[in-house]
């Protein structure tokens, strides 16, 4: 019986992932002893060079098959999966390591989703694929083993992958269960590199996801327990980090409050700041951590006093002046965080509100938004 209730999903784990902490030394170690026989190795050609990642390949291939496919994939879309299954095209793989950045583990999450020995899915059939959920009825899916270079993402816990349609302008994802990594392993030393922008970009992707954690419809006492301490973890470390950059302490601070509110928002998903992020990465680049907290501010005011604890939430950004302070002050040696800032017109404001509303995040939002209040939103922060 127990086994048929978890069949129909009655059961949700907190975390399906192994979580480990660890140096690069036994992170080889770890790398070492997959029990894989046949293993993609999935990273970006930079990552390679930058950790000098040969020694860690080499040792893992004194135990097992390893395909090495790099990837620079940037927002991942279904012609980068399709090129990545090409390139070990009809060679057996039994599991997937990623290191990298976000869009590595999304798309190592694309490429278990549609990955079969024996066919080949063309670009179309991906698409198709991915908006219709189909890779959802498969017997199995390759396992994932997600090494994290930044701090904030948060895929290495979550069952879903972001994949990005440029052709029509759309944001999709693959999620299922089984796309959950089996492992996450933390090596916060792989963040020593990362510049002050995407140190600060990742960081605040990190914060928008506790925070939207907290006050999502589907929020919990421990979803908010987990929360609250990557908030008050963040607001600590990451504005000291951007002035210490090879801060080992700081940087394993962040990296501990990433994995946290990747923890919580892995129950509940997104709201409203990630809804109205997508089409401000979509239409102009903006990066994603900067684009879901450009709106935290104004959303939070709009939903104080619509979910609980909501006190508790905003005491942890009092010290600061509150969330837009906070928000400004961290931002102030780069550039504002503002619309304005990254070329984006009031005459583009309604065409981005027609691409803002994704469900299951914007229809996740303690307070429900019309049209109206979205442009109000965005025009608060233009």
């Amino acid at each position: 019986m127990l086994a048929k209730m978890a069949g129909q999903a009655l059961f949700d784990p907190l975390c399906a992932a192994a979580v480990a902490f660890m140096n690069k030394e036994e992170l080889k170690d770890r790398l070492s002893a997959l029990p894989c026989s046949r293993i993609l190795f999935l990273a970006s050609p930079s990552a390679l060079e930058r950790w000098r990642l040969a020694p860690l390949i080499e040792a893992m291939r004194e135990r097992a098959v390893v395909n090495v496919v790099t990837a620079s994939a940037n927002n991942p879309t279904p012609k980068d999966i399709c090129e990545a299954l090409l390139k070990f095209a009809g060679e057996p793989i039994d599991g997937i390591a990623a290191l990298g950045g976000g869009s590595i583990i999304d798309l190592a999450k694309g490429i278990s989703a549609f990955y079969d020995p024996e066919s080949i899915p063309d670009e179309a059939q991906i698409v198709e694929g991915v908006r219709r959920h189909s890779y959802r009825l498969r017997d199995s899916f390759l396992p994932i083993v997600a090494i994290p270079t930044t701090a904030g993402t948060g895929s290495e816990l979550t069952q879903w992958g972001t994949i990005w349609d440029l052709d029509e302008k759309k944001k999709y994802s693959v999620d299922a269960p089984m796309l959950k990594p089996r492992a996450a392993y933390i090596v916060p030393e792989l963040t020593l590199t990362l510049s002050p922008p995407v140190t600060l970009s990742t960081g605040l992707d990190a914060l928008s996801h506790a925070v939207e954690a907290y006050w999502s419809k589907r929020t919990s006492p421990l979803v908010r327990a987990l929360a609250s301490q990557s908030i008050g973890m963040i607001l600590g470390s990451l504005e000291p980090l951007l002035a210490r950059p090879q801060d080992m302490k700081l940087r394993e601070k962040l990296c501990c409050a990433s994995v946290l509110a990747g923890l919580a928002f892995s129950q509940t998903r997104t709201t409203a700041c990630h809804s109205l992020s997508y089409p401000l990465t979509m239409f102009f680049n903006v990066p994603h951590g900067l684009a879901a907290a450009m709106t935290l501010g104004a959303v939070a005011r709009r939903n104080a006093g619509h979910f609980p604890d909501d006190a508790e939430l905003f005491d942890l950004f009092a010290p600061y002046g509150g969330v837009q302070a906070w928000l400004d002050g961290v931002c102030a040696q780069f550039r504002p965080l503002r619309l304005s800032s990254f070329g984006v017109k009031a005459d583009a404001l309604e065409m981005l509100c027609d691409h803002a509303f994704t469900a299951g995040r914007m229809d996740n939002n303690p307070v429900a938004f019309s049209r109206d209040d979205a442009l109000a939103i965005l025009r608060e922060v233009l």
